[in-house]
């Protein structure tokens, strides 16, 4: 808490909770920085971040004032409905990190509440399963539009959801938007690939650039600019070991997603397939 006070930032809706173990992530990677193994410990926020707790003043009144809320899969079910019931009820997008495939499908039920979401294959394809549709069978593959094809059922699922953008992250790949169009009849794609990065680890790459998207979306950019945004932080993610990179800035994250929007984001329009039009719902 000392260190949120001296950085100046509010620490009005944190609770301490005395006797409890502070969240923590063990993670092992491999030798090119990707993820090999990990072990997390995040029971308090699954039995204490309860409902009543969001429903308390402090936090009631911070999400609906909040330009956007983000919530992720560490949070229990019932927490994540609570929170969206909340944001539904002021006109508050959100913003849900799905952290895991097991824990991806925390949040199928709300789909229809949630604006964004940034999953990578294995969290969009167990999040697809629990929707009963198609799930990503066959590996994708190396072209990204390849890539983006073989997982369309899936994409297309989570649209027809009610979600309104999938923000698949693509590792090296970099990432799409993704959208249904006004008539259900097609997806409309947005990549923008992965900047140029001395990569030393991996860890956090796709937190950063949840936080880059959000740090644009408050700040009342379209969906297309904050993925720039995002893919921007997410450089600075990989060239550093620090959870935290002590290279991020508003003004580097900016320069770099200009130059992302103006030369180097993709555009396609991926028709669905009738059946997956009837299947989905969308």
């Amino acid at each position: 808490m000392a260190r949120l006070i001296a950085r100046r930032l509010s620490t009005a809706c944190i609770a301490q909770l005395h006797g409890g173990a502070t969240p923590t992530v063990a993670a092992v990677f491999d030798m090119a920085g990707e993820l090999a193994a990990c072990v997390a410990d995040v029971s308090l926020l699954e039995e204490q971040l309860t409902p009543q707790l969001l429903r308390s003043p402090p936090v009631a009144a911070a999400l609906a004032a909040a330009p956007i809320v983000m919530l992720d899969g560490n949070l229990s079910p019932e927490a994540l409905q609570e929170a969206c019931r909340q944001a539904a009820a002021a006109g508050v997008p959100v913003w849900f990190e799905p952290v895991s495939a097991p824990k991806s499908v925390r949040a199928a039920a709300l789909l229809h509440r949630i604006s964004f979401v940034s999953p990578n294959r294995q969290e969009l394809a167990a999040m697809a399963a629990a929707l009963a549709s198609s799930s990503a069978g066959a590996e994708p593959g190396a072209q990204v539009e390849g890539s983006l094809r073989s997982m369309l059922p899936d994409i297309a699922a989570v649209l027809g959801a009610g979600v309104q953008h999938v923000v698949l992250t693509l590792g090296p790949g970099g990432a799409a938007l993704c959208r249904l169009e006004g008539d259900g009849r097609a997806v409309a794609v947005c990549h923008m690939p992965a900047l140029p990065a001395a990569v030393l680890s991996c860890s956090g790459a796709g937190d950063c650039l949840v936080a880059g998207c959000l740090f644009a979306l408050a700040r009342g950019l379209p969906a297309e600019a904050a993925l720039a945004h995002g893919i921007a932080a997410s450089k600075a993610a990989v060239e550093s070991v620090s959870n935290v990179p002590p290279s991020l800035s508003a003004s580097v994250v900016m320069r770099d997603a200009a130059a992302l929007l103006t030369k180097q984001a993709t555009r396609l329009r991926l028709p669905l397939p009738s059946h997956c039009c009837n299947d989905c719902a969308c």
